[in-house]
């Protein structure tokens, strides 16, 4: 067998593995779990649980009486506690009303809220007896704000309203005739998802998902369709990931949302709801692929939000871990120039991100390994491994690694001239076995394509030989020590 044929075999063979996306070695790799900061940074206080401190559409639930306007301007303290708790357990509807008006503006305190002692004055009880008063939407209407505020409080708190079976009848005010009561169940199944895994896949199994999506499908209301496409987030989200089949439906939902809204909020948790739908087995990718999303999502990356962009490329970067067909689709949308874009942002995470959805589509075909050289992504690529920061460089070194193991010998001969070899070489200094690795594994492919074609360069190549020797007794060394 020569060489140029044992070359290509090998090629051949690293192409085979590299749709496997699990091991490290592997081209087609998940997304390591500190990306996961890009989500959470500055949002931590508030994007899982969400305390309402304003009455939406206040005027459409306030009953008219004089009592009812004079009762909504008192500021009530914990000194009110006993005159509440009296007001709920009267026969009166307005008593009832007003009780539960008073303890959702206790509850709607900034900052420390009583939650705790609101439940160990067993009021929670009688604040979810309420919900099923389906004769007195006001009073549904109150006491779910005031619950949804105990849901925002710990999981010891919210686990109290979804042992007192809070989340069936939540569900079921998502077909309330009041669109502020569907409204505010959405908002209360949100803060329950939020909590925790175990939370999320309570309100899964109560079937919340079917009629929340029926609602935001048919609804022109923007209110709704925020606290809906937060809620959607908050039930797709979490490791592990709730199971495709409870989820799915989500993605006709998240598909009309993200197509024809340009909210930017109502973006931002629509797109990191289907980012989390996509992020996983073939089966998933194949199901966001098919709901026609992918030049949308290629259009939002020019978004000027970084809020949006992100959501959107790690979307796309899930699409491009599948097949060389869902690669090219990515490809043929005209993905490539905004990518090109966001290795110019000045965000960090953003460059990082960027080269790791990049370093898969350089785990794809010797032509779309080429069409990366083509459009300059390559170039850049280059550039940022021999300066960026370590993070951003142990991306961009998988595309390069990539690249010189699935392209071809014309585009390692074009990934040498534009300069690769040096910022590799520089690589090899670092004490991180992982990086070690992959820079070595693509300067072989360079050394194995230079025995054939840099015949000229030889000097520079034997020289290269001697680093390699050295880079191995230093790795191991580390690796054993």
């Amino acid at each position: 067998m020569s060489d140029d044929e044992g070359f290509n075999e090998r090629i051949e063979e690293r192409r085979r593995n590299f749709k496997k996306g699990l091991d490290f070695a592997d081209a087609k790799r998940r997304r390591e779990n500190h990306h996961e900061e890009l989500r959470k940074k500055g949002r931590n206080d508030d994007i899982m649980k969400r305390r309402s401190l304003k009455l939406l559409c206040e005027g459409n639930m306030q009953a008219q009486d004089n009592l009812v306007s004079e009762w909504e301007k008192k500021k009530f303290g914990l000194a009110d506690l006993h005159t509440l708790i009296m007001k709920i357990n009267s026969n009166d509807d307005m008593e009832l009303l007003l009780g539960t008006i008073g303890f959702r503006k206790l509850l709607s305190i900034a900052g420390n809220p009583p939650i705790q002692q609101v439940i160990d004055a067993n009021v929670v009880p009688k604040l979810i007896e309420f919900l099923t008063r389906f004769d007195n939407p006001k009073l549904q209407y109150e006491a779910s704000w005031a619950l949804t505020n105990i849901a925002s409080g710990t999981q010891s708190q919210t686990m109290v309203i979804i042992e007192k079976g809070a989340i069936s009848l939540f569900v079921k005010l998502l077909s309330s005739n009041h669109y502020v009561v569907q409204e505010q169940a959405m908002w209360a199944l949100g803060n329950i998802a939020g909590d925790a895994e175990e939370c999320r896949d309570l309100v899964l199994d109560a079937n919340a998902l079917e009629p929340l999506c029926e609602i935001l499908m048919q609804t022109q209301n923007i209110n709704l369709v925020k606290n809906g496409a937060w809620t959607l987030s908050n039930l797709c989200r979490g490791k592990p990931a709730p199971l495709f089949s409870k989820v799915k439906k989500a993605i006709p939902c998240l598909a009309h949302i993200i197509k024809t809204s340009t909210d930017e909020e109502i973006l931002i948790d629509a797109c990191w709801a289907l980012s989390y739908i996509s992020d996983g087995s073939e089966v998933r990718i194949n199901a966001v692929v098919k709901s026609g999303l992918t030049p949308r999502l290629v259009e939002l990356l020019s978004n000027q939000l970084i809020a949006i962009q992100i959501p959107c490329l790690r979307t796309l970067g899930n699409i491009v871990t599948g097949s060389e067909e869902q690669t090219q689709l990515v490809i043929n949308n005209g993905a490539l120039a905004p990518l090109l874009e966001l290795l110019h942002s000045p965000k960090r995470p953003m460059r990082r991100e960027t080269c790791w959805t990049i370093s898969n589509i350089a785990a794809g075909t010797p032509t779309q390994i080429q069409s990366l050289i083509d459009t300059n992504i390559m170039s850049k690529v280059i550039e940022m491994l021999g300066k960026d920061r370590l993070d951003v460089q142990k991306e961009a070194v998988w595309v390069l690694s990539n690249a010189a193991s699935g392209g071809n010998l014309a585009s390692i001969d074009t990934l040498v001239e534009i300069g690769a070899l040096d910022p590799l070489l520089g690589l090899l200094e670092e004490q991180d076995p992982r990086v070690l690795v992959v820079s070595l594994e693509a300067i072989e492919m360079v050394l194995k394509a230079g025995k054939l074609t840099f015949r000229v360069k030889w000097e520079r190549i034997e020289n290269m030989r001697q680093v390699i020797k050295y880079t191995f007794s230093v790795f191991f060394f580390f690796f054993l020590s």
